[in-house]
């Protein structure tokens, strides 16, 4: 597995900063006030340490800040959620999602100091595990997170929280990724934040959610017993759980009984989690000659009232590294396709399946359509294999992160291929299209001289197209 960047001060215990400190010429019990100030104060940037000599903190600021500022927020409409885009240092993004919670009122803005705050956090950069119903799954395995990016989250929440005049009460690992697959870096997140003389957070206040990975549950218990677990166990039946969760080998019966051991040693229960299933499911794949048409139909899709449980595009540098790669039966020679599910009960399945092959056929694509479980599968392969696949393309890649209005879908697309042109780069696109979440993927080659900086600029370029097209 991909292992995770250097992080700076966060991936250091206790132990590491006096290292730290005897290597910079200071006193041992230097470490203890940059550990109080990072954990129990949230200072993150080493300059504001005000109980530090100036040069230490000078020093310590060559190193880098501890931990990363939010790209961008997103604060839900009625206040109880706010979600922030991370950059991590080698320029991945993650996610985390603060929840605000008061049972005695209804949720707002005007939160109290007595609000339940949860933080959800990330543990990898994407997620191997290929949940069927999962965004993150989508994106593919990318690498694991260190101790230090998955607690850079738990610090930014408990910010948030305390300019809130309250506190962080919660913390879920529940956020991208498969927190067990990276069990050294969540174990040792689990120390920290339970730690009296750092975060000071209880043990039964946070909850670690896995697909089941029965001798990582196992493991948990005799390391962590205090904090709860719970288990996504979505099917009691083999054949269907392997079709919502690909890739774990252990059956449902062998999770069940790690499950079961996990109480029974830690007199703790396991809570056990379910996607309610819809009762019916059809995807539609369409392919487009142009970028323009694919982003025209979008539209079409979204104005007539139809809301798809998924609607993905990829264009045709994105459809020949999936198709070599998973072997989809994606059309090669399109410049486009959409990826289409609707699901709900049988008769509006039926009926918005008519109308969106009736809006995509008008839109000059040609459309196959999957309501046999096996096939969906397929054609959802090949988009989960997308980002992954880009390594076949170029050594290296820089993953953008834009929100557009749909109807900007079509003009956008057009300016992201010019730029890439006159970069002198190329650019894959695969994402969300129906909420207009553009990832452009932009192919480089870092060993090469100024590639990198190419693709930094085109990066802001493309940015900028965004923000010009009312994102």
């Amino acid at each position: 597995m991909a292992e995770p960047a250097e992080h700076g001060l966060l991936d250091l215990d206790l132990e590491g900063l006096t290292a730290l400190m005897a290597e910079l010429g200071e006193p041992a019990w230097r470490a203890r006030q940059v550990w109080r100030q990072i954990w129990q104060r949230g200072v993150v940037d080493p300059l504001e340490m005000s109980d530090l000599p100036r040069a230490l903190r000078e020093q310590l600021a060559e190193r880098g800040a501890a931990a990363p500022r939010a790209l961008e927020t997103q604060t839900s409409e009625d206040g109880s959620t706010t979600k922030a885009l991370l950059p991590l240092a080698d320029g991945e993004l993650i996610e985390t999602v603060l929840i605000r919670h008061d049972p005695h009122k209804r949720p707002g803005p005007d939160v109290s100091p007595t609000t339940r705050r949860t933080v959800c956090l990330s543990t990898q950069a994407g997620c191997a595990m290929g949940c069927t119903f999962c965004a993150t799954g989508a994106q593919g395995f990318r690498r694991q997170l260190s101790v230090g990016e998955v607690l850079a989250q738990a610090l930014l929440a408990r910010g948030w929280a305390r300019d809130e005049g309250g506190e962080l009460t919660h913390v879920v690992f529940m956020g991208m990724g498969e927190p067990l697959a990276n069990y050294d870096a969540v174990s040792a997140a689990l120390a920290r934040l339970t730690d009296a003389d750092g975060f000071g957070l209880s043990p039964r206040r946070i909850t670690v959610s896995t697909v089941g990975l029965p001798a990582q549950i196992r493991r948990l218990a005799e390391d962590h017993p205090q904090v709860n677990l719970a288990v996504s166990l979505h099917a009691a039946d083999a054949p269907l759980r392997r079709r919502l969760v690909p890739v774990p080998p252990a059956s449902p019966e062998e999770i069940v009984a790690a499950a079961r051991e996990h109480s029974e040693r830690t007199g703790r229960r396991v809570t056990f989690e379910y996607v309610p299933l819809p009762a019916a499911r059809r995807v539609l794949l369409a392919a487009f000659d142009s970028l323009a048409a694919a982003g025209e139909a979008v539209g079409a899709i979204i104005a007539a009232g139809i809301l798809p449980a998924g609607l993905e595009m990829m264009d045709n540098l994105a459809i020949r590294a999936a198709e070599d790669f998973a072997a989809a039966g994606y059309p090669r020679d399109a410049a486009a396709i959409l990826l289409c599910e609707l699901d709900g009960s049988a008769a509006q399945v039926r009926t918005d399946g008519a109308q969106v092959l009736e809006l995509l056929t008008a839109g000059g694509a040609s459309v196959r359509v999957a309501d046999d479980a096996a096939e969906r599968e397929r054609l959802w392969k090949g988009r989960k294999a997308a980002f992954p696949a880009m390594g076949r393309l170029a050594p290296d890649y820089y993953c953008m992160d834009g929100t557009i209005p749909r109807a900007k879908l079509a003009e956008v697309l057009g300016e992201i291929a010019t730029l890439a042109a006159d970069h002198g780069l190329r650019v894959a696109n695969v994402f969300h299209a129906g909420d207009g979440n553009l990832h452009p993927l932009i192919l480089y080659d870092a060993s090469a001289p100024g590639e990198a900086a190419r693709a930094h600029a085109l990066g802001g370029a493309i940015l900028g197209v965004c923000v010009r097209a009312g994102g």
